[in-house]
């Protein structure tokens, strides 16, 4: 479940304090996960390469159901700042940059003029959200607490979350009308019609991608008149 916040200007990713109040809401979230996007500087062996890089939660591949094909995921341990750093490879690295070398685990390589131990390569195909409308995401690294979230409350990051037992999504949707409402008169510079949009995310993949799609079919459309 893609989870966003909307007011009359659109659609928004979620804050550091709103990824808080929302990840509490046990009763209807079964796991709530974040993530957004940037990018670092693989160095090293090889040529210099600015990679997509996905900052995650650590419980973004459980809720994903996604077991990563060497290694493991992230523990919690590994999301706190100063502590030894982290990374996983995608699977498309892996193997053009490491040459699919099973020995990778464990292994220190440079980003961003840091040593990342890698802990894990992805299963082959491994998609996040927006990674269908964008260059592929090439690395993870976890996501740290901010234990000071940001007072001006920016929206730039995704959200994932799955319904607990016997929550369906109209009921998930309203309750989250509810919380909405509550955030609203917690966080001051929200928007009065600041609400919160819970959107399955294969609706929300085959939005982002459906214009083209359109084009797609009528290319192939065109090609079938001209045969």
């Amino acid at each position: 479940m893609a989870v966003h916040n909307v007011w009359e200007e659109g659609e928004f990713g979620v804050s550091e304090r709103e990824r808080l109040l929302y990840g509490a809401e046990q009763e209807i979230f079964a796991e709530f996960a974040t993530f957004w996007y940037s990018s670092m500087n693989l160095t090293g062996s090889g040529d210099a390469e600015r990679l997509p890089v996905g900052m995650v939660d650590v419980s973004l591949l459980p809720l994903l159901g996604v077991t990563p094909r060497l290694g493991r995921n992230f523990v919690s341990e590994e999301a706190v700042p100063g502590r030894d750093d982290a990374v996983i490879l995608s699977h498309a690295l892996w193997q053009r940059r490491f040459g699919g070398d099973l020995e990778i685990i464990g292994r220190s390589i440079v980003l961003d003029g840091s040593s990342y131990i890698v802990v894990g390569v992805l299963p082959d195909g491994f998609r996040l959200p927006r990674d269908f409308t964008a260059p592929p995401t090439q690395l993870l690294v976890p996501l740290a607490p901010n234990p000071s979230p940001d007072p001006r409350n920016l929206h730039y990051m995704d959200a994932l979350a799955s319904l607990a037992p016997g929550v369906g999504l109209e009921g998930a949707r309203a309750a989250m009308r509810t919380v909405a409402e509550r955030v609203k008169s917690e966080i001051e510079t929200l928007p009065a019609s600041y609400t919160v949009k819970l959107v399955p995310v294969r609706e929300e993949i085959v939005g982002d991608i459906r214009p083209a799609l359109l084009i797609l079919l009528g290319a192939v459309a065109l090609v079938l008149l001209i045969a």
